[in-house]
């Protein structure tokens, strides 16, 4: 992809960023439209995950424009939009700022890594629970729903089958982490 087109992407993706800003923005005025806690939560997670695109999309314009100095005013913009919405999530529902989560992507040049497989077999299961712990346990942006079909992707013949006694649950996945071991 070319630098025009990676900024063309950055310019469409921080403009939706700064579309959320001013709806939170706005429902803090007087008059304004008041969001649940619900929208507030939808919105954070919207937020998120246009910030983790714009992030890799400034990643690959760092990687052609090594002078591009874009990547602070998207840090700002997303730092200040998500206290705001953390702060109403906060008085809506007592909830404590360490609670919360920030998104932090890496701007490590190496490609991404391919998910490990595991058969059932004990060989085996160590080299793929440490690099499944590595690339998805550890994610703190993922449920443990998401995590828990990454897990299920990764897995074939008997492990496949251990796991598929489970009903994928947030409440499941460790266990079927755990049932693994044996």
């Amino acid at each position: 992809m070319s630098l025009d087109e990676l900024k063309q992407q950055r310019t469409s993706t921080k403009k939706n960023i700064t579309r959320i800003k001013n709806i939170i923005d706005a429902s803090l005025r007087p008059g304004g439209k008041v969001l649940s806690v619900a929208e507030y939560k939808c919105r954070l997670g919207i937020l998120e995950s246009y910030f983790k695109q714009i992030l890799s999309i400034q990643t690959d314009i760092e990687r052609l424009d090594s002078e591009d100095g874009g990547r602070a005013d998207l840090e700002e913009l997303y730092v200040t939009t998500k206290l705001v919405i953390q702060s109403q999530l906060a008085e809506d529902n007592n909830v404590s700022f360490s609670d919360t989560t920030c998104v932090v992507q890496s701007s490590s040049k190496l490609p991404p890594l391919k998910l490990p497989t595991f058969d059932g077999k004990y060989s085996n299961y160590q080299n793929f629970i440490t690099s499944f712990k590595q690339i998805i346990d550890h994610e703190f942006n993922l449920t443990n729903i998401e995590k828990f079909n990454h897990l299920r992707n990764c897995l074939q013949g008997q492990a496949l089958e251990t796991v598929n006694a489970f009903q994928v649950t947030n409440e499941n996945y460790p266990k079927a982490l755990e049932r693994l071991k044996l």
